[in-house]
């Protein structure tokens, strides 16, 4: 017995007909392959043919049957129907055929595009630079390690996008097979586990800014008041080659390779005050999960200014220590000047200025422009009258005298009448553009 299964596990099968008519011991010839191949052929259309009458018998059988029942008459009535319903559900198929295709497209771009940033940020260490968090600023922070946010941010938002493209395939592919219940349940409790920690991580990111500190530095200008005040930026050719490159958060080294946080987060106002001599406020600001972490981070913040005989040279950028990490840090200028002063802003200020436009409006289209203070506004002495759009003189509405320069006011006069009522009137080709009033109160001018 054991060598007779032996070798029927080791004897080839016969599966020709040459090989069918060597296992019988009949020689291989023409004429026992034709035997053969009849026998074989008789066979098969023998038993198709009774098979053929058995099932046609058993189908006619069963077709009288249902044809003779309530049910058979009623299919019959409503066949046309049921064919108008088969072509609405066969574009209906088709329909979400197209809606996976497109639910596919999305989510597969998606989920390419969230593991390529989640590796990005897990293997940011590595990268020169500190590329990753020059660039990148997550809703999280820096409080927790860019490796461990790049393995939340794969999961928090891969796995639905995962499930999404699944969706997709089924409505594609009818036949799908199923990932299985334990890859599901798996994938469900990865996705509850890491949206749970980086919901924990937002909260304890937020109470680092529940706070904001301030620390104020007053300095003031010593300069004539007759003379003009020149203001401009300057970048530090270490960290940027232009005063207009913008970079509200860069961690760099400095000359002595200590990480620092490099920032441009400065602004300027333009203010008015009493008192006789101008002077710098300048407000350091940062955040911190209490008042005094705050305020202490933003005395850490350094940034410096200069007086230049009569230039102000202001730094457009701050610096801070990396290991108080970026929390929001900002310098805010105020430029307070007296009643009276002229200044020629450079045109370094227009990235930077903050101020009210309609008490200084600073025109870009020119930096050689020069400016004085009045009572209520800033007044532009040499721009063209078309760029004066905040000027009071341009919106119909009266200011005293002393909020512009008069002897530049009457030289640019070219013709002025006197009528009834003892106002002057200006004519700029037959039409009256500017009219000066001398009243009780003193001298007005207004846009008629």
């Amino acid at each position: 017995i054991l060598i007779y299964i032996i070798l029927w596990a080791v004897t080839p099968n016969a599966n020709t007909t040459s090989e069918k008519i060597a296992m019988t011991g009949e020689p291989v010839n023409l004429t026992n392959i034709e035997k053969k191949f009849r026998e074989e052929y008789d066979s098969v259309s023998e038993k198709l043919k009774n098979a053929n009458e058995n099932v046609k018998a058993e189908f006619d059988q069963v077709s009288e049957k249902f044809k003779s029942s309530e049910l058979g008459q009623k299919f019959s009535s409503t066949n046309k129907g049921s064919n108008l319903g088969d072509a609405i559900i066969s574009i209906f198929k088709a329909f979400a055929k197209v809606i996976g295709a497109f639910i596919v497209m999305i989510a597969s771009i998606c989920l390419v595009a969230f593991c390529i940033t989640g590796i990005f940020m897990m293997f940011s260490s590595t990268m020169p630079e500190n590329f990753i968090m020059n660039h990148i600023q997550t809703p999280i922070g820096l409080e927790t390690p860019l490796w461990l946010q790049g393995i939340l941010f794969v999961l928090v938002f891969g796995i639905p996008f995962f499930f999404l493209l699944i969706l997709g395939l089924k409505l594609l592919v009818t036949n799908l097979k199923s990932i299985g219940n334990a890859a599901k349940y798996t994938l469900l409790a990865l996705w509850i586990i890491a949206l749970g920690i980086a919901i924990s991580l937002g909260v304890k990111e937020a109470t680092q800014l529940a706070y904001e500190g301030k620390v104020v530095q007053k300095e003031t200008i010593n300069i004539n008041p007759k003379d003009t005040l020149f203001l401009k930026f300057k970048n530090n050719e270490y960290y940027s080659k232009d005063v207009d490159d913008r970079d509200d958060f860069k961690l760099t080294q400095d000359e002595n390779n200590n990480e620092i946080i490099y920032s441009t987060d400065v602004s300027i106002q333009i203010m008015k005050t009493d008192e006789p001599l101008p002077y710098l406020q300048i407000e350091k600001m940062a955040k911190g999960k209490n008042n005094n972490e705050a305020r202490a981070r933003a005395e850490k913040i350094k940034y410096n200014f200069k007086m230049d005989g009569n230039n102000l040279i202001l730094d457009n950028y701050l610096l801070n220590d990396a290991s108080n990490k970026f929390r929001g840090q900002s310098v805010e200028i105020f430029l307070y000047l007296p009643k009276g002063t002229l200044f020629k802003p450079d045109s370094s200020l227009q990235d930077y200025d903050r101020s009210d436009d309609s008490y200084f409006n600073l025109h870009y289209s020119s930096d050689n422009y020069a400016y004085k203070v009045g009572n209520s506004q800033i007044k532009c002495l040499n721009c063209p009258n078309y760029e004066n759009e905040w000027d009071d003189v341009e919106n119909d509405t009266i200011i005293d005298v002393d909020d512009v320069d008069l002897d530049t006011a009457l030289d640019s006069i070219s013709s002025i009448t006197l009528n009834k009522d003892g106002i002057l009137v200006k004519k700029d080709n037959n039409k009256e553009v500017q009219v000066i009033k001398i009243n009780k109160d003193g001298v007005n001018i207004k846009t008629k």
